[in-house]
């Protein structure tokens, strides 16, 4: 049942009560002119009756409120775990998400997003720790692979952020976020995959993402080379503004990252 279906059923049954107790009180009063007595008894009665059906209303609405965030939180707790056990997969990648998820927030608490900056933070923080979720489905032999992958082991590792965002968009409401995650190897420049999407028709938070997985990646040691150090890193990032990043985005993240070294 839907929490909006709940919502209505509750007020639905208030204001019957609350039609019921006007509608009685006037026949009572002016209709049928039964003494006073009676009247108010029956006036409290209703009084009483709408005062607890709000009271149920209210714990029930409380109650639904604990239940979905518990089923959410119990969702995620899944599918974290199927992330760990993603980065466990490779040990050259074994805290990619958690530092992906880190490099996202520093971006994100230094956007200027409204009031909406909240939700945009938590989808966004929520998207990164499921990026590579989809690499579930890629043969360890690719993913583990120390060489230049064939044409045909390419495509199959490209396919990653699509079988992720149709892991994720099986949770109710979170379309936008595996919206994210399949967006999130598309380049500023429109040479990336995998729908070709170019400059804003990228989503918002494919665009942080993807400067966050880039950098992190670049710095961390993997199985075909060690890592470099953050200097060379912020240097590539700097040259890629305008091709693989959007450039305000790269500008926001090297702010936050001197910001993080202070």
């Amino acid at each position: 049942m839907s929490n909006k279906f709940f919502k209505i059923c509750g007020i639905f049954i208030i204001s019957v009560n609350i039609i019921i107790f006007l509608v009685l009180s006037y026949y009572l009063l002016y209709i049928w002119k039964i003494n006073m007595l009676l009247p108010s008894l029956v006036q409290i009665f209703f009084i009483l009756n709408i005062f607890f059906s709000i009271i149920v209303y209210s714990k029930m609405n409380k109650a639904y409120h604990t239940i979905e965030t518990t089923l959410e939180n119990a969702y995620l707790s899944g599918f974290e775990a199927m992330a760990a056990l993603v980065d466990a997969k490779d040990f050259y990648t074994g805290e990619h998400s958690k530092n992906v998820s880190k490099y996202v927030s520093m971006i994100c608490n230094n956007l200027n997003c409204g009031k909406n900056k909240k939700d945009i933070k938590n989808k966004v923080r929520i998207a990164a720790t499921f990026h590579d979720l989809g690499k579930i489905g890629v043969p360890d032999i690719i993913l583990k692979n120390p060489g230049k992958l064939s044409d045909s082991e390419y495509a199959i590792m490209k396919s990653h952020p699509v079988i992720g965002a149709n892991v994720i968009a099986k949770i109710d409401g979170f379309t936008e976020i595996s919206t994210i995650i399949r967006h999130h190897h598309e380049r500023w420049d429109g040479n990336g995959y995998p729908d070709g999407l170019k400059g804003n028709e990228i989503p918002f938070g494919s665009q942080i993402i993807s400067i966050a997985d880039t950098f992190d990646a670049i710095t961390s040691d993997r199985v075909y080379r060690k890592g470099l150090n953050k200097t060379i890193a912020l240097k590539i990032l700097i040259e890629e503004k305008g091709k693989q990043f959007n450039p305000e985005l790269v500008d926001i993240f090297i702010k936050s990252i001197n910001i993080t070294k202070d």
